[in-house]
């Protein structure tokens, strides 16, 4: 029976198993078929591709999972018949429409935020694991991250072909209003080794334009970075300079896409000043812009790396993982998001807290910490409107799931920290209390409190653990049992808007006026910017 196939544990391997059983047409041949269930999921998926070639055809069956296993951003209906009518020459319409039918349990219809808008209701595979099985199948490959076979870079060559032609419709004018064609094309064009046409695409004026327009400024700006490492010839500086053009001036960009031309015609021209010249002849004789008369200073220019948005409202936290790797935030929006350091891609957006998220913490990849503060809605004598939530929260990223609560606190909660050894949990709120637990015991919590109101700030040193409070004081606690060692007193109440340790554990520092304590000692004024310190 099905219980004892080697991964008949695992709860997907059971839905497929059901719903092969639930097309399977003799009840009375129930228990053979189940006897020819295979052991693995991998072997049970590759029974229902066999199933779908035998009941829709091979070539059909083959093109569309190709299609959906190395699409860009999944692919919509409409991509799909289109894609099908260009490329099978007898392809009927309702032929589509039964084997969407067939598939519907392993795809999914929308982003992971529900947003069908978004990606136009673009197809992709439900689980990886059938991408998988369809790498191996119909592309010769053991996994999306295998050397490319001829069979892999012909599929995204077909993809390209498609995309250009419904980004560039025939008059030669690329269309902003056509975003996913956009987006898609460099990705396609990269991965199906056409990089002499990535590169020329990468560098039509026209494009560049079309791509910001819609709204794809950071996304082009990886397409030229990866398109610079495969390149070959000119086009490798061309290619590296127009990225670092763009970074250089992202938010501005982003904020006045119909600048793109002006802001890049204003930087130092250097390799990019063929393309600009040819962008210029290509302009209406009307067009005009802002020329500065002043040289571009190309030395003093710090591009950022990215500009990671999604949130709704204001970010109050932002933390690194332990790699740095991944970079988490925290939002008023009530959310907290994770992010991708090289490709400035949302990971994961984490929707529990009820009220603004004050505060975060990377375990790892896998684990983030979450605080949450007041509720956004008040009354006029600034009550909170709606139940508070002054919880901390422990979150698997990759399931976008609440792993561990803790009790509430009486008050809004300003921060959390973990001992370097990530065994101790500590928050601090504003009734100046300071919470800890450990973080395989989430029931047993211990609180301390040495401030008179709001705890600010909790950080770690090696040996030491110390915060700080809106009153203006500093404490320093012995590390695991929380035994309070010292207080500083009041140094000027106001705003202090953060604090730091040094390695050593030595040194504390406070920003706006800076304060420098030698544990131990009195605390001496150093670089102060408060006239009245």
């Amino acid at each position: 029976m099905i219980r004892f196939r080697t991964d008949s544990r695992l709860p997907l391997y059971l839905l497929v198993a059901l719903e092969e059983l639930s097309l399977f047409g003799s009840h009375h041949s129930l228990e053979s078929r189940i006897e020819e269930f295979p052991a693995t999921l991998a072997a049970l998926l590759e029974q229902v591709l066999g199933r779908l070639e035998q009941d829709h055809g091979r070539e059909l069956t083959e093109r569309v999972c190709r299609w959906l296993a190395i699409s860009h951003a999944g692919i919509s209906e409409r991509e799909m018949l289109d894609l099908l009518s260009r490329n099978l020459p007898e392809f009927r319409a309702i032929d589509w429409a039964w084997l969407h039918r067939a598939m519907q349990m392993y795809l999914r219809a929308a982003d992971r935020d529900g947003n069908h808008e978004r990606d136009g209701g673009a197809l992709g595979f439900f689980v990886d694991q059938l991408r998988t099985v369809v790498f191996a199948r119909y592309l010769g490959m053991t996994s999306a991250a295998a050397p490319p076979t001829d069979v892999y870079r012909d599929s995204h060559r077909e993809l390209a072909v498609y995309f250009r032609t419904v980004g560039c419709p025939e008059g030669g004018h690329w269309a902003p209003d056509r975003a996913r064609a956009l987006a898609a094309l460099p990705y396609h064009l990269i991965r199906g080794a056409l990089h002499t046409e990535a590169a020329r695409t990468l560098q039509d004026g026209t494009f560049l334009e079309a791509k910001v327009e819609a709204g794809l400024l950071l996304p082009l700006i990886r397409d030229v970075g990866e398109a610079a490492q495969v390149a070959s010839g000119p086009d490798v500086e061309r290619l590296a300079a127009l990225e670092r053009a763009l970074r250089s001036d992202v938010h501005f960009i982003a904020r006045h896409p119909v600048a793109l031309f002006q802001t890049l015609w204003n930087q130092p021209a250097g390799p990019l000043a063929g393309m600009l010249d040819a962008w210029k002849r290509r302009k209406d004789p009307g067009f005009r812009w802002i020329r500065s008369l002043v040289p571009a200073a190309s030395d003093n220019i710090t591009p950022g790396h990215a500009t990671l948005r999604g949130h709704r409202h204001a970010v109050f936290s932002v933390a690194f993982s332990p790699d740095g790797r991944r970079v988490a935030s925290s939002s008023r929006d009530a959310t907290a998001r994770v992010w991708d350091v090289e490709s400035g891609d949302e990971i994961s957006c984490l929707i529990g807290h009820r009220n603004q998220v004050q505060d975060v913490v990377l375990l790892d990849n896998e684990r983030l910490l979450t605080a949450s503060g007041d509720p956004e809605m008040k009354t006029a004598e600034g009550k909170p409107i709606g139940e508070a939530d002054y919880t901390v929260r422990l979150w698997s990223i990759p399931d976008e799931m609440e792993l561990q609560r803790s009790p509430a606190h009486g008050a809004m909660i300003h921060t959390v920290a973990v001992s370097p050894d990530g065994t101790q949990i500590v928050s601090g709120d504003s009734d100046g209390a300071i919470r800890s637990w450990h973080i395989d015991d989430w029931s047993h919590v211990k609180e301390v409190r040495a401030h008179e109101s709001s705890v600010w700030r909790i950080i770690y040193g090696a040996e030491c653990m110390v915060s700080y409070s809106s009153d203006g004081t500093i404490a320093i606690w012995q590390s695991g049992d929380l035994v309070l060692e010292r207080t500083f007193p009041s140094c000027g109440k106001g705003l202090w808007w953060d604090i730091a340790l040094s390695p050593d554990g030595g040194r504390i520092a406070l920003a706006n006026t800076f304060l420098y304590w030698i544990t131990g000692a009195a605390p001496r004024a150093c670089g102060s910017t408060n006239p009245a310190f």
